[in-house]
């Protein structure tokens, strides 16, 4: 795990990103960053999303995760 989170910090998004949506893929059990790390960046991001891979790790969109995360993102870009 990460020494400390201080280098990490996230702040509101510009206005100017208001309507992008966002999709935020975090691995469960990541090594390096805890879970906190992603609701923070999910609460600062308007109209963001956040997939939690279950046993995704520090990789979550790599090996026997990468068809779902294909299926997840695209499914996401298409706005279903």
């Amino acid at each position: 795990m990460a020494a400390t989170t201080h280098d990490v910090q996230f702040k509101p998004a510009f206005p100017r990103y208001d309507h992008t949506r966002t999709l935020i893929v975090f691995g469960h059990g990541d090594p390096l960053y805890p879970l906190q790390l992603a609701l923070e960046l999910r609460q600062s991001i308007p109209r963001s999303a956040l997939w939690v891979v279950p046993n995704g790790g520090d990789g979550p969109v790599f090996g026997p995760n990468a068809a779902r995360f294909v299926e997840t993102a695209t499914a996401f870009v298409h706005g279903d």
